[in-house]
């Protein structure tokens, strides 16, 4: 078939003119529309407005260099002037509007403060228990369920729980299950807390002194012990949680025998420490210090001395002006040692440094001193070599406070212990006495060797100062008698006191002196030291003396006990 002789289609029909003129048409409306899809993308690809504000600054850096080189457009800086300002001006508008925003929003939140806790439910579709909480300001009828989580209201919630466990106690289950309990809002440590303030108060001291007497009383293996923590803890937690009387009363002993426990810990480590402490001063035989009496601490009431202690205005002299001159070492049978020299008294001592039996009580020693021929070795040198047996201070069961004990046999004739204390004058020694006398008790001990008992010038306070003699108590038959020593103080109206056994004192002996050295109405004459006159009887109003209407009992427990101290 010939092509020419086919239809026409539809393009073909039109004629070159009509074709050419629908080409142009195409086009223009594809310029259009790609003009129009130019506009749409620039408007839709603005740039936010930080980024507009830098591209300014890059322009104002661009068109500065511009400016540089063609001394400037006028024109463009205007232009870009005016854009930054604008810029600016919208930024410091749209903070504070930003900020007025914010205060107003403040202003608007309304403060909810708890006032209290109404009720508790939990909450199956939360799965959550949720507290109904009444706030301040607002009525009941603004009240809302809230979970604990929301809630900064310890105090009010460990209130609601002790409430709800009170009135839950009575209740049977089916009321329990309508009234539930809220999980307890405290640590478990504030719990254990809370329980023991309210059921287990500070156990005193006077509780833990007869849980300690009754303790005494039981085997080894039966005295009281701290149980475990943890399970003392495990009783807490349960009645915590559900309150026994049995299992609380259980937990109130417990606790008051730990800490009676913990008190005797307490008290032995102390005692320890002082004992520690008197024999770093005293470095002879060693003081025990010991109380298995009751739960009393050491005796700090005194500050512990190891010699005398001179008042104020009071010198103890320490400088003898004679000695003796034994170039072969002293004894009882030369002539010329210190006990001749200083008034022919007798030797003190024999080979064993104990008392010779010629020596009688009122008897003044004269030891060898600083100034004499003799060495350290001489059996005159007793006191001075300080104490030689070991000895206890410890608490006594029968009412008399502390006492002095031996911890070995001790014989008799030998030196147990010198008294020390603060060396004051008579008159003070008066008006110290009258308080002593009042509280019942003294230390004070009278020098009055060279006044033959009468009007002595120095008197012994062993009260505030003193060594483990002030320790030791008295007896109506004591095992100890005292001597005026004389060793490099030499002055008549300062001997230094010696303790001397009278007898053999056994281990564990307790040791005692008479604090009466006459028990008659006069003094002791001639040379005896004697404890204050100040004690045994008071000053009237015309200086005078009376005696004391009040007598001091004595406890002492000797069959010749005269039942009066003083």
């Amino acid at each position: 078939m010939d092509i020419n002789t086919l239809p026409p289609s539809p393009a073909t029909s039109v004629t070159s003119l009509d074709s050419t003129e629908v080409i142009k048409a195409s086009k223009r409306k594809r310029e259009e529309e790609d003009e129009e899809e130019s506009r749409c993308k620039r408007r839709s690809e603005e740039p936010l407005f930080k980024i507009v504000h830098k591209l300014v600054d890059e322009t104002q850096s661009d068109e500065s260099e511009s400016d540089k080189e063609n001394n400037g457009d006028r024109g463009n800086v205007e232009v870009d002037d005016l854009k930054t300002t604008t810029t600016e001006s919208n930024l410091e508008t749209e903070a504070k509007e930003g900020k007025d925003d914010d205060e107003e929003k403040e202003e608007e939140e309304p403060e909810w403060e708890v006032e209290d806790i109404v009720d508790y439910q939990y909450c199956r579709e939360q799965q959550a228990g949720l507290y109904l909480v009444k706030w301040v300001g607002w009525g009941h009828e603004s009240n809302t369920w809230e979970p604990e989580a929301h809630l900064q209201c310890t105090n009010l919630l460990v209130n609601f729980y002790k409430t709800r466990l009170k009135e839950r106690e009575d209740l049977s289950p089916a009321e329990k299950r309508v009234l539930e309990l809220p999980p307890d809002p405290r640590e478990t440590f504030q719990i254990r807390q809370d329980f023991l303030r309210e059921h287990c108060p500070p156990v005193s001291r006077k509780q833990m002194e007869k849980l300690f007497q009754a303790d005494k009383l039981k085997h080894n293996k039966q005295r009281a012990k701290i149980i475990p923590e943890k399970i003392l803890n495990a009783a807490v937690d349960s009645c915590a949680k559900k309150p026994n009387e049995q299992k609380i009363k259980w937990i109130r002993e417990q606790l008051a025998l730990k800490s009676m426990v913990l008190e005797r810990e307490a008290q032995l480590k102390d005692l320890r420490k002082y004992e520690k402490e008197i024999n770093e001063i005293d470095p002879h035989a060693h003081v025990s210090v010991i109380n298995d009496v009751d739960l009393e601490g050491p005796p700090r009431q005194m500050e512990y001395i190891n010699a005398y202690k001179a008042s104020e205005g009071i010198s103890i002299p320490d400088d003898p002006f004679i000695g003796c001159s034994c170039d072969n070492g002293c004894d009882w049978k030369q002539r010329n040692c210190c006990s001749k020299t200083s008034g022919d008294f007798h030797f003190a001592y024999n080979k064993q440094g104990k008392l010779r039996d010629v020596i009688v009580v009122g008897s003044p020693i004269y030891e060898c001193n600083k100034r004499c021929m003799c060495g350290p070795d001489c059996i005159n040198r007793v006191i001075q070599k300080g104490r030689k047996h070991k000895l206890a201070i410890f608490r006594t069961d029968n009412g008399c406070g502390w006492g002095v004990k031996a911890l070995e046999r001790i014989s008799a004739g030998s030196f147990v212990v010198e008294y020390v204390g603060e060396v004051i004058t008579n008159e003070e020694a008066e008006e110290r006495g009258k308080k002593y006398d009042a509280e019942g008790r003294t230390y004070l001990f009278d020098l009055d060797f060279n006044s033959g008992g009468e009007d002595n010038m120095y008197t012994v306070d062993a009260a505030f100062y003193g060594n483990l003699s002030h320790f030791v108590n008295h007896s109506c038959d004591p095992n100890l008698n005292i001597f005026n020593v004389f060793i490099n103080n030499l002055d008549p109206n300062m001997p230094q006191l010696a303790l001397f056994a009278k007898r053999e004192i056994k281990k564990g002996e307790q040791i005692t002196f008479d604090y009466c050295q006459n028990p008659s109405a006069e003094p002791i004459s001639g040379v005896m030291a004697s404890p204050s006159k100040a004690v045994k009887s008071l000053e009237d109003e015309s200086g005078g003396r009376k005696e004391r209407e009040e007598k001091t009992q004595c406890r002492c427990g000797a069959a010749r006990c005269r039942k009066v101290l003083f």
